[in-house]
């Protein structure tokens, strides 16, 4: 198979685009994480530009506070790199609240 990928590589470039385009088309755009389960939305929500930087291209849904009853209500588009530095001052804020010290 790795030889025939070799001596075909139209062949494998047209594979992954199709295949990739059904993958992000199908599940990605429409999959939202919501309290450690995955829900499937009739609509995409992303625009695909972070709301803090501006970075166009693959996004997060960042949840600020969670909604039983709408898990899109409280959410905000990031990048990446936004959505680590989001989570890692929410948890710092978490654990400077319990008492656990000073914030990095």
């Amino acid at each position: 198979m790795k030889n025939w990928w070799k001596n075909n590589p139209d062949k494998k470039k047209e594979y992954n685009k199709r295949r990739n385009r059904i993958w992000d088309t199908v599940n990605r755009s429409r999959r939202l994480q919501f309290k450690d389960s995955r829900i499937y939305l009739k609509e995409n929500p992303r625009k695909g530009i972070c709301e803090l930087c501006g970075f166009k291209g693959l996004t997060h849904m960042h949840h600020i506070n969670y909604h039983d009853d709408n898990p899109l209500r409280d959410t905000i588009e990031l990048c990446p790199s936004c959505h680590r530095k989001e989570k890692l001052n929410s948890m710092v804020k978490a654990n400077t609240n319990k008492g656990f010290g000073s914030p990095v």
